[in-house]
């Protein structure tokens, strides 16, 4: 096979870590996206011998976070010959994943001799899954009186959310008696959490002899 080109001395996501005599090796893609309980994504390491000796390389992903699967076949190469080994990565379904964007390595290891190794760099992206806002109201009924103000508490749940909300509140009545008062008027809620905005309703007292 014709001898691939080096990795560029400059190149932050291709760094030979080890000496590189036998082992080259080229990943073109560097940025994947996974969805969590989502199809998994491959992505090829070309593994090249160039060395004099049968070997066997590993290809895997150290100190990857719990949440991420991988898996990658080992692969045994003849002197001078070459080889596509898929790996593959996937986020099962199971607890809940925050929307993040994470920078790992990939190591390609011999067999044959441990003081030959190479490391390259993945990005990859988990996205913010949409999902319903749940919003509940405690308690739901209210009687405010002239003089005497009505509250109540509007929970927002992202228990389900992997990726934060803003939540902004307003309030009208079709008869433009009440007014309403959000504290805060804007709510950051973050993954996985639920928070609270505290309603204040006032209504006003109707004029002498009217009802309102």
């Amino acid at each position: 096979p014709t001898d691939p080109p080096a990795p560029s001395p400059g190149d932050p996501g291709a760094t030979v870590l080890l000496p590189p005599a036998g082992l080259k090796v080229l990943v073109e893609q560097r940025e994947i996206t996974l969805v969590p309980g989502g199809d998994p994504v491959s992505i090829e390491v070309h593994i090249f011998n160039l060395s004099r000796v049968v070997d066997a390389y590993s290809v895997s992903i150290d100190r990857g976070p719990q949440w991420l699967q991988v898996g990658a076949p080992e692969v045994r190469l003849l002197p001078g010959t070459a080889e596509k080994v898929p790996l593959t990565m996937n986020i099962p379904r199971g607890p809940l994943v925050f929307a993040q964007s994470v920078r790992l390595p990939i190591w390609v290891r011999s067999r044959a001799n441990a003081a030959v190794g190479f490391q390259t760099w993945l990005d990859i992206t988990v996205p913010i899954i949409e999902s319903p806002v749940d919003v509940r109201l405690e308690p739901s009924l209210i009687r405010p009186r002239p003089g005497i103000d009505g509250v109540c508490q509007a929970l927002v749940d992202n228990r389900a959310g992997n990726g934060p909300l803003k939540v902004v509140f307003s309030g009208s009545d079709p008869e433009r008696g009440i007014t309403f008062t959000f504290t805060p008027p804007v709510l950051d809620v973050p993954p996985g959490t639920q928070a609270g905005c505290r309603i204040r309703l006032r209504a006003p007292a109707p004029e002498p002899g009217q009802s309102l």
